[in-house]
């Protein structure tokens, strides 16, 4: 139903090619739809806000202005869905397991989202898909200059490592880079399977290899992540934005080097900054 309203004139081009990149797939129940096809707009003579009285006034007024310029069309959907699930597409993840309702039409919309056991896909900057359990969260888009905002007022995410609240929004602007301000905070009983959260597709290989071996326990009590710019320029090595990870751990178990004795019960922070390590 995204793509026929994307395609057949429902949004526009910046929509549009979201919904052509993302591939959303899934299904959809107790569907409410009504379209009313596009249409010239005509003179506005007969109207019933024109004055009976005044007829020359109507029709000079229409004089300066193209009688056929077209009324785009307007629809309205109201949808449950269930199992829903798309592609990753230039900095927005792929996902699976996906339940909800949806309210959207020309002007904007409304996600209602929860999660059945599922996963976030980030292309190639994890070493594999996230696994989600939960997923409450609101999401809403609506016109902004000549492209769409989308806000996420709120936003949980947990699974059996982590739990994550993050809050922010999507610019998208016809034929240039989605823009995104993201906010989260997170925290994690166990740095464990800390591995699976690492960013390594743009981290340096060495690094990727010293976190492998040297953090073996600990919890991360506190944690905060900052994305703040154009995704196309990610992670903004030359300072276009700000893609920074930092998060303290507790209790932790450090094999430093294997020159070095263990380390153990020690408290540490960590700070990634696009491919730096702090």
């Amino acid at each position: 139903a995204l793509r026929l309203l994307a395609f057949g004139g429902g949004a526009p081009d910046s929509l549009a090619g979201v919904v052509e990149g993302v591939r959303p797939r899934g299904m959809l129940r107790d569907i409410a739809f009504t379209l009313q096809p596009a249409v010239s707009a005509g003179p506005d003579v007969g109207r019933a806000d024109t004055p009976p009285e005044a007829p020359d006034e109507a029709l000079a007024g229409q004089s300066a202005a193209d009688p056929q310029q077209p009324v785009s069309p307007r629809f309205r959907l109201q949808a449950n869905f269930d199992a829903v699930g798309g592609e990753p597409w230039r900095g927005i993840p792929g996902f699976s397991g996906v339940a909800g309702k949806v309210h959207l039409d020309e002007g904007g919309g409304t996600l209602d989202l929860e999660a059945a056991p599922g996963e976030l896909a980030f292309d190639d900057l994890f070493r594999a898909p996230l696994p989600v359990q939960r997923l409450p969260a609101a999401l809403a888009w609506e016109r902004h200059g000549e492209g769409w905002r989308l806000r996420l007022p709120a936003a949980s995410l947990a699974n059996e490592d982590l739990t994550l609240d993050a809050w922010g929004r999507i610019d998208l602007r016809h034929g240039d880079s989605p823009f995104v301000a993201l906010y989260a905070r997170f925290d994690a009983a166990t740095v464990a399977r800390m591995q699976r959260y690492l960013p390594v597709g743009i981290m340096p290989a060495g690094t990727v290899r010293w976190l492998d071996r040297a953090i073996e326990g600990g919890s991360v009590p506190r944690g905060e992540l900052i994305l703040h710019g154009a995704l196309r320029d990610f992670p903004y090595d030359r300072g276009e934005g700000l893609f920074r990870v930092d998060f303290d751990v507790r209790g932790g178990l450090l094999e430093y080097s294997e020159l070095w004795p263990r380390i153990e019960d020690i408290d540490a922070r960590l700070v990634f900054t696009g491919r730096r390590m702090e």
